[in-house]
């Protein structure tokens, strides 16, 4: 895929090439972790990694390169590119469980990394959620009755679908029906009713961000939907400040090149001409 996208889809090859960066450097970290006790040892190593990696030090990059190729069978043929480094260095911060202070990185300096930058290590867990086959299916049916037009059987297989997600999950404070209701909201949106459409995004975008947190893709798209919503019921001020807060994640999570930033300026664009 990243070879396919190198020439007409820059955005995803970025992408691509970005997460095999992480990989890679996501076992020099757990290496780092696993090899000393000591918390101040650990901070510097990591400090020294993130210098080293953001400064273009040739020896770690000639590994990087060659990890890359082994396993992916792909030829590196730069480095992060311009813009991407705060986004690189977000996924590998969570993935690997590092805390970092929040300040401006200097990424143009050889070395922007101290070793007191380095806050705290934190365990990284991954869960298993239950998830019902009929709610599933139903969701699939209710985006095809909306592709269709056929909006009130749409409303229905969303209903259905969210009734059996809390059947199966015993509460409906979870991702399985945070998509739910995202996907009713739209319906509803559709039809009309941009209030209720907006009362159920907001509360997709509740469970969005108490799920994965404020930088994860579906939240970053609660955001700009319940945006949108706002904007229909009249609320312009409320939904600029969500789209704003869209627009900063996206930036920060993928960078300015990618089609989602594109489309959140012109959303903005639009809310601030009608203010």
């Amino acid at each position: 895929l990243a070879t396919m996208s190198r020439k007409n889809l820059i955005h995803i090859h970025h992408l691509c090439v970005q997460e095999m960066v992480v990989r890679s450097v996501k076992r020099i970290v757990r290496a780092i972790l696993a090899g000393s006790d000591d918390l101040a040892a650990k901070a510097s190593s990591v400090a020294r990694l993130f210098n080293d990696l953001f400064g273009g030090r040739d020896d770690l990059w000639e590994w990087i390169g060659r990890f890359l190729r082994t396993r992916f069978g792909y030829d590196l043929d730069g480095r992060i590119a311009e813009g991407a480094q705060l986004a690189v260095l977000r996924d590998i911060c969570k993935r690997c469980g590092v805390e970092v202070v929040a300040r401006t990185y200097n990424f143009a300096s050889g070395s922007p990394f101290r070793a007191s930058d380095i806050v705290s290590f934190f365990p990284v867990v991954k869960c298993l959620q239950f998830q019902s086959t009929d709610a599933r299916e139903l969701l699939e049916q209710a985006k095809g009755l909306l592709d269709k037009g056929k909006l009130d059987d749409a409303v229905m297989a969303s209903t259905s679908a969210l009734s059996k997600i809390v059947a199966v999950c015993g509460s409906a404070q979870n991702a399985c029906c945070a998509n739910a209701f995202s996907l009713l909201a739209v319906v509803l949106y559709h039809t009309g009713d941009f209030v209720q459409a907006a009362v159920l995004q907001a509360k997709a975008l509740v469970i969005n961000e108490r799920e994965f947190g404020l930088d994860h893709p579906d939240t970053i798209k609660s955001y700009g939907d319940l945006a949108v919503f706002y904007y229909r019921v009249g609320e312009v001020d409320l939904a600029l400040t969500y789209v704003e807060r869209a627009l900063y994640l996206l930036h920060l999570c993928v960078g300015e090149q990618h089609p989602n930033t594109a489309a959140t300026y012109i959303n903005i664009a639009m809310m601030e001409e009608s203010k």
